[in-house]
């Protein structure tokens, strides 16, 4: 081989090499910010589906916080004051007879006292149909939220027809 073809040869490598290498200096971040671009975005649409769903589970609650708002106004029954004992008897008692109950006793206990409520325990001895006590438990529970139900004994009474019921209610107050 002669000395120009060597040359020759000797600069087409080069030339080669330099242009690979400028090929590669320039191209390969190009190429890796593309395939940066293309994480970048499966990660942004992963967030925006996740987004998605908070805003989705969101409402859904702000939704069901609001029904829940609607429906406490709608009941609106706030706690009386323990002071109102005798009108609450008066009212238990009241219902009791309205539904043809007998009432044998009625003893209010003593009151405790938590942080913001109290509880009065209100024993009623019942005389009546099975029927019309299941009316007046249920129809005390759907009328008086501040009126909580803690323990039912129920008894055959000396008339088949008739049972005796003992009830046991806590009144729930207002601390006074």
């Amino acid at each position: 081989m002669n000395s120009v073809m060597r040359v020759d040869i000797m600069g087409g490598t080069v030339a080669a090499l330099l242009l690979g290498g400028i090929g590669y200096f320039t191209i390969n971040p190009i190429l890796t910010e593309r395939r940066e671009t293309a994480a970048r975005a499966l990660r942004l649409a992963e967030i925006d589906t996740q987004t998605a769903a908070a805003v989705d589970a969101l409402r859904a609650t702000t939704h069901a916080l609001n029904a829940s708002k609607a429906k406490a106004e709608e009941l609106s029954v706030l706690p009386q004051a323990a002071t109102n004992r005798n009108t609450k008897i008066a009212e238990v008692v009241a219902q009791a007879e309205s539904f043809g109950l007998e009432i044998q006793t009625i003893q209010p206990g003593t009151e405790s006292t938590g942080e913001r409520y109290s509880r009065t325990p209100i024993d009623i001895s019942l005389r009546g149909s099975i029927a019309a006590i299941a009316r007046y438990l249920h129809e005390t529970h759907e009328a008086s939220s501040d009126l909580e139900i803690t323990s039912l004994d129920i008894r055959a009474a000396g008339d088949k027809a008739l049972v005796d019921a003992v009830i046991i209610a806590d009144w729930i107050t207002l601390k006074d």
